[in-house]
């Protein structure tokens, strides 16, 4: 093991402090997600079911009105906010981020859809009412 630095700045020879420094050499491999494995046939698959839904710009949600779209925005945007602490951490373990800043990604990210939803809505906007 050789001497290391003890809390005094000198070395360090008790028997107990080399248990402890061992079992704090003892990691715990912690799982922090998984890479998802797409195969082709399951990519084409997604493509296919894409198309089918754009339907040529006949599908329902092409030819939805835009305040159907809002509401299907708020609706998404409610069960999001459910799952702020999940995704706040999902942000702090896969790329990093402190809960602070974690926090603020996801609050202002939410801010933002709010906002273009309250343009959207403004009475000025002649296209709230109507379909696109």
């Amino acid at each position: 093991w050789g001497v290391r630095a003890g809390a005094g700045g000198g070395g360090c020879d008790d028997a107990d402090d080399d248990d402890d420094y061992a079992d704090a050499l003892r990691l715990e491999r912690k799982l922090l997600g998984r890479v998802p494995q797409q195969t082709e046939s399951r990519a084409l698959s997604v493509l296919s079911a894409a198309v089918e839904a754009w339907d040529g710009g006949s599908g329902p949600w092409p030819q939805a009105s835009l305040s159907d779209r809002i509401e299907a925005v708020e609706r998404f945007l409610s069960e999001l906010t459910a799952v702020r602490e999940e995704a706040v951490a999902t942000l702090m373990w896969e790329i990093g981020k402190n809960r602070s800043d974690a926090e603020s990604e996801f609050d202002r990210t939410v801010g933002f859809v709010r906002e273009c939803v309250e343009v959207l809505r403004d009475p000025e906007n002649g296209e709230y009412n109507d379909r696109w």
